[in-house]
């Protein structure tokens, strides 16, 4: 049955929930206008409509991404995102780069215009220097739905976090049949460093589809399977949310 109203519907309209654990520095638990919803830290709520997710889920697929974060301290913000963490697009051209301390301004390597294509495989941002880490951020994103929500939504791990998206990667293909053939189940720990406290997600198995739903979740990955995911984003994810600066 053809919907109506959406028939202007063009790409890039449609905005993605993301799955976010709220860190002690979200918007969500700083923010007065969230007071009445009592979040509370290391809680899973989806970003957009504030709503809390329960723990079990169902991964549909996965692609990766790749973000370069203006910190926070010097406005914030994105300047180039990659949405296949193979080539990235220029947001903020002014800006593209990472902030340099030692100087207190922006330290680009090259003149980029906003629109322009970045190459992540050569981008000096996105790759080790040395002993130096990478400041442009590679996320392993899975398209997921929770049980008893009403839509899809990405689930990201980065930065410390990423080993748990591998963990959840490993355990999917070592399981016969579909990816989504399977649930698995998020739990949140606290941990603790010099820095501040910040929380993260672990995955464990949460036992096979049922049967009757093992359709709708194969429909879903048709569905979505050849599309750019464009979803919502944020800065305070994971261990960087402690320092006060961008992830």
């Amino acid at each position: 049955v053809k919907r109506m109203g959406f028939e202007d519907e063009q790409e890039g309209d449609i905005l993605l929930p993301r799955a976010k654990i709220l860190q002690p520095t979200s918007d969500e638990l700083t923010n007065e206008r969230y007071e009445s919803q009592n979040f509370k830290a290391g809680q899973l709520i989806n970003s957009l409509t504030k709503e809390v997710l329960p723990a079990k889920f169902v991964p549909i697929l996965k692609f990766n991404s790749r973000l370069l974060w203006i910190p926070k301290k010097a406005g914030g913000g994105m300047a180039c995102r990659s949405m296949d963490a193979k080539t990235g697009i220029v947001l903020d051209a002014p800006k593209w780069g990472p902030w340099d301390e030692a100087t207190n301004k922006w330290n680009p390597v090259k003149t980029v215009q906003n629109g322009e294509c970045i190459s992540c495989d050569t981008c000096p941002y996105a790759n080790w220097v040395g002993d130096v880490p990478p400041v442009c951020t590679k996320s392993m994103n899975f398209l997921v739905m929770f049980i008893d929500s009403g839509f899809p939504m990405v689930l990201s791990f980065k930065s410390t976090s990423l080993k748990h998206g591998k963990k959840l990667y490993s355990m999917a293909k070592m399981m016969p049949g579909n990816m989504f053939d399977y649930m698995y189940e998020l739990k949140t720990f606290r941990k603790s460093n010099a820095k501040g406290t910040f929380y993260e997600v672990d995955v464990m198995p949460g036992g096979k589809v049922p049967a009757e739903q093992a359709q709708q979740f194969a429909e879903m990955y048709s569905s979505f399977r050849s599309l750019a995911f464009k979803f919502d984003d944020d800065e305070d994810t994971s261990e960087k949310a402690a320092e006060g600066f961008a992830n």
